[in-house]
Order: C-alpha cells, then sequence, then structure tokens
C-alpha cells in the first residue's frame, strides 16, 4: 500500500526520508504512523543527527505531514529536481532528535487531553 525509507548520508551523519502511499489509503494515519516508526528507528538506533525532507510546493499534502511530524521549514531550492521535464523549486524540511523529542511528548500530551 505504500513505503517510507530513509536516504542515509553517512560521512554527515544524517538521512532523507522518502515517503509514499496509495491514495485508496490516504488520510487514515496510516503514513503518520509509519514516519514515527522509522524517525524513531533512525533516531535512537542508528544515531542519525538529523532527517530532512524535500517535497515540491504544490504537495500540500506531503508538507501537512512533515509539519505534524515535527519537521521545521528550512527554505526553498530554486531548481532543485527535475520532474516531467522541467526543473522545479522543492521545499526543505528537517528535524534533529531534539525536536523529535518535544514532538513525541507534544503528541503524547494531546492523545491524553483528547
Amino acid at each position: 500500500i505504500g513505503a517510507v525509507g530513509l536516504y542515509i548520508h553517512a560521512p554527515h551523519n544524517r538521512a532523507e526520508i522518502c515517503y509514499d502511499l496509495h491514495k485508496d489509503y490516504w488520510r487514515q494515519g496510516i503514513m503518520a504512523t509509519a514516519i514515527e516508526k522509522v524517525m524513531e528507528f533512525a533516531f535512537d538506533k542508528i544515531d542519525l543527527d538529523r532527517i530532512e525532507a524535500v517535497t515540491v510546493k504544490e504537495n500540500i499534502p506531503s508538507m501537512a505531514i512533515l509539519k505534524k511530524m515535527g519537521y521545521q521549514y528550512e527554505g526553498t531550492l530554486k531548481n532543485y529536481r527535475q520532474y516531467e521535464g522541467k526543473a522545479h523549486d522543492i521545499e526543505m524540511f528537517g528535524i534533529t532528535p531534539t525536536l523529535f523529542k518535544s514532538h513525541l511528548k507534544k503528541s503524547q500530551k494531546d492523545a491524553l487531553t483528547v
């Protein structure tokens, strides 16, 4: 139904997270859960310093899930990626272990107040 993966840049102790989910499964919390588990593994087991994600600005759902998961917007990369024969601007997001722990605490607190 979908996939989540990390492209690890070992010399810099960071990774880029990539994900895709079949549209029949959108808006069910599946991708948020999968991303959170991959992030836990990346920070707790691999001990990465950072995870980053990029998306085209037109992909509003992708940016929404990144923000929901605690990623911070870091800027626009001009003409960064080729798609359908054209260069596209990319929105860059990133998260550190400290930001992720803060996100988890907030998520747990929000779950208790519902």
